[in-house]
């Protein structure tokens, strides 16, 4: 399997293990140092602790469907770096109405000990 493969399957793990893990297996495919750009509407989130503590409440919506996948992937020449950019889509129940918010997000990602890590997640 070539490393672009790697990766973009690395991302597609990345959204079924959030399924189940939610916002604990979400910061683990995180760098110690990664970050979360936010819409505009607070600061970015920096650290694995402050993304998990940050998508608590996203996993705590109501009735949640969340999920995203990849349809592009760069790696760099000496395979350090990689970007995913994908669209994604996120469904919960408020005040019993469907909200759906589709979107799209790049990630990127370095190696860390080996390991494909989040270095940089933006979606909108």
């Amino acid at each position: 399997m070539n490393e672009k493969q790697a990766v973009m399957d690395l991302d597609r793990q990345f959204c079924k293990d959030c399924e189940t893990g939610k916002e604990r297996a979400w910061a683990s495919y995180f760098a110690e140092d990664g970050f979360m750009i936010t819409q505009g509407t607070r600061d970015n989130i920096v650290g694995k602790s402050a993304i998990e503590d940050a998508m608590k409440s996203t996993f705590a919506l109501s009735d949640i469907v969340f999920f995203w996948e990849p349809n592009f992937c760069e790696i760099s020449d000496d395979a350090t770096l990689a970007v995913t950019k994908g669209t994604s889509m996120l469904q919960y129940t408020k005040d019993n109405e469907t909200v759906t918010l589709n979107g799209n997000y790049t990630t990127i990602w370095k190696k860390v000990n080996g390991e494909w890590k989040i270095s940089w997640d933006i979606g909108n």
